[in-house]
């Protein structure tokens, strides 16, 4: 027998529940992806939540858990010094000069004659582990929305290139090129990398030459599937480390992220080792900032604290200005301006 709802009011409740209840079953099913969060570029410093990010990966090595290859046995041999990159500007990529222009929208160039415009219509599309969260949450407050860049910032916590049994970041990010067909893609990755790998069923220990090798294919894979659909890439090196061993280890993910950038004529790497470092090279926990001392890393010695998120996307905004010939400034910079 059918009940027949004649009341108004009683009709609309009835429809609000059943919204409610198809919207319920649908959030339910969605656990395990990273959320989505496209926004235009916001001004002001208080768009994002406070913090490095919804889940830190810790100071270790090698945050994802149980995957397939246990960690290697040592740091990379690497030394304990800065980063192979330094401070200095974006590195641009391999012989030739890219593309004068990925849309005819977007103004972004990495031809080294270009002049130096508006950045036009562009969609960013920002991925990485938790420290790419860091980044994408200064760029979410440091993207001045005049700027006619998008940001789609899809981070996931806790994943990497070493573990795609966890987070599988190539299919991924075909995924996600295929549905917001971005210009640019910005990559900060490799706080959970320094752990075994996987392949054809044989365990590669970090970081043997072989685990080097087979890394870097996994780079160079994430470095075309982007630019083969038609966007640049910027790739951003990890920041000075704390522990030791793990600094080593993190500095040998930067050769390697530098080393198969340079093969790409477009794509670019942004270090960020010696700008994040304090004296002489060393990791320090806080910096002057614009002219303040300031706590810019977390007491993990890994991630970034709100302020630092800042730091860091200010740099990383300044750097892309400059390697693709555009006028793009900070909404609010937060410059280092001395160090201990």
């Amino acid at each position: 027998m059918v009940t027949r709802v004649s009341n108004p009011l009683r009709a609309g409740l009835a429809l609000a529940f059943s919204v409610l209840a198809v919207s319920c079953l649908i959030v339910s099913q969605m656990g395990g992806r990273p959320a989505t969060l496209v926004v235009a570029a916001q001004t002001g410093p208080g768009v994002a939540a406070a913090g490095s990010g919804p889940a830190a990966t810790g100071a270790g090595p090698a945050g994802t858990g149980s995957g397939p290859a246990g960690t290697g046995a040592g740091p990379a041999a690497t030394g304990s010094g800065p980063g192979p990159a330094g401070s200095g500007p974006a590195g641009t990529g391999g012989p030739g000069s890219g593309r004068r222009q990925v849309t005819p929208a977007c103004a972004l160039s990495l031809d080294p004659h270009a002049a130096t415009v508006a950045p036009g219509t562009c969609t960013v599309l920002e991925v990485g582990d938790s420290l790419g969260n860091d980044l994408g949450f200064g760029l979410r407050r440091q993207l001045p929305s005049s700027s006619g860049l998008t940001l789609v910032q899809l981070d996931k916590s806790s994943t990497g290139l070493a573990n795609p049994g966890f987070w599988d970041w190539p299919a991924e990010m075909a995924t996600y090129l295929a549905q917001y067909h971005p210009q640019l893609v910005v990559i900060c990755l490799g706080g959970n990398d320094q752990q075994g790998i996987e392949v054809s069923g044989t365990a590669l220990q970090f970081p043997s030459a072989s685990w080097q090798s087979a890394y870097s294919a996994r780079i160079r894979q994430m470095l075309n599937e982007a630019t083969s659909a038609g966007a640049y890439v910027a790739w951003v090196g990890l920041p000075v480390m704390q522990q030791p061993s793990y600094a080593q280890g993190a500095a040998l993910l930067d050769s390697l992220y530098q080393k198969a950038v340079a093969t790409d004529a477009d794509a670019i790497f942004i270090p960020t080792w010696s700008y994040m470092a304090g004296l002489g090279g060393a990791f320090a926990s806080s910096a002057a900032v614009n002219g303040v001392r300031t706590t810019i890393r977390a007491a993990d010695g890994v991630h970034l604290t709100y302020p630092g998120e800042d730091v860091l996307a200010t740099y990383v905004i300044q750097q892309l200005a400059s390697a693709m010939h555009v006028a793009l400034a900070p909404a609010t910079p937060a410059v280092i301006t001395g160090r201990y």
